[in-house]
């Protein structure tokens, strides 16, 4: 032990060690992170919240915003930006009661009001009163800024989070083609968010859940001191007066959760 430590004092003098984060599964009841062998001991279907949620988009000349879909809603509070496939087609959607939203033209059903469409209404296959004003493709959606809908950590970070960022791990056979980006929670939002410059390596990560996996300041009450499962219900309820959301439940196989761990690193 005395050899390994002499080691890591040498490598910290020559300034070859830097810390930084991973994305890791972790017991929120013995709080500490976990292997994926021990993490996969235990996996198991449980019944989650599901939620999709729009983000007004900064300076559309149509008003429109960005459909994201997530099955983690406890993570929205750290929400830091978009995700999109560079290679899908994107659509901006107007619902008959004037609202317009953009999301991948291959989910066009997700959205509330789309899922009885009449195959004879028009060219488009929509349902009456829906039309597509435009279509791009997701590369062209890259650093569009976008409203936060929690405001826990938009003093520090609106220079370089609430934006787009393309990635190709965006799927087009669940969602909504757009995913919200928590990097304190997600290997790949972890990723994206360090390659589009919106975290930097050592340097702020919002993560405000506690080591118990209970929501910790900067969050408010009423999720403050909750664990993150039981805000649940109380996040989505802030949800639903904000914005235009469509909740449903659906089942699927994970883990405790994933949360940020520090480590060392040494430079090779």
């Amino acid at each position: 032990m005395e050899s390994v430590w002499w080691v890591f004092k040498t490598l910290w003098e020559k300034n070859l060690v830097y810390k930084g984060f991973k994305v890791m599964p972790y017991s929120t009841a013995c709080n500490t992170p976990l292997s994926n062998f021990e993490a996969g001991l235990d996996y198991r279907d449980v019944s989650d919240p599901a939620v999709i949620v729009s983000f007004p988009i900064v300076g559309c000349d149509l008003r429109a915003s960005l459909v994201a879909w997530t099955t983690t809603p406890w993570t929205l509070p750290s929400n830091l930006a978009l995700c999109v496939n560079p290679t899908f087609t994107y659509v901006y959607a107007r619902e008959p009661g004037g609202n317009v939203f953009v999301l991948a033209e291959a989910r066009l059903s997700t959205l509330p009001g789309m899922r009885k469409r009449d195959k004879s209404s028009n060219p488009e296959n929509l349902p009456e009163g829906w039309e597509i004003l435009r279509k791009v493709l997701g590369s062209q959606l890259k650093d569009l800024r976008y409203e936060p809908i929690f405001p826990f950590f938009e003093a520090e970070m609106k220079v370089t989070a609430y934006k787009v960022c393309c990635d190709g791990y965006v799927t087009d056979d669940s969602g909504t083609g757009v995913v919200h980006q928590a990097p304190a929670y997600g290997e790949d939002d972890f990723r994206v968010c360090i390659a589009n410059g919106v975290v930097v390596k050592g340097g702020i990560l919002p993560d405000p859940v506690d080591a118990n996996g209970c929501f910790c300041h900067p969050v408010p009450d009423p999720y403050l001191g909750k664990h993150v499962k039981e805000a649940d219900k109380d996040l989505i309820a802030a949800i639903k007066n904000m914005v235009h959301p469509n909740i449903f439940k659906l089942t699927y196989e994970r883990p405790n959760m994933h949360t940020r761990t520090t480590l060392f690193f040494g430079l090779t």
